[in-house]
């Protein structure tokens, strides 16, 4: 599990985070209180992605 903070947290917008296994970067369209399935261009991995408030994302 890796959990990063966004310094400026926008709506609507497309973040790049790393992925946890490859460290390869995956697009992410940014809304609070979100969650999503996303899969690593990188090394094929399947990660959720979960957006919290104020910039907190977790990926597992």
């Amino acid at each position: 599990m890796t959990i990063t903070f966004l310094r400026e947290a926008r709506e609507a917008e497309r973040i790049a985070v790393k992925c946890p296994g490859c460290s390869g970067p995956i697009l992410v369209k940014y809304a609070e209180r979100t969650r999503s399935r996303e899969i690593c261009p990188t090394c094929a991995q399947r990660i959720l992605v979960q957006i919290y408030t104020r910039g907190m994302i977790v990926l597992d």
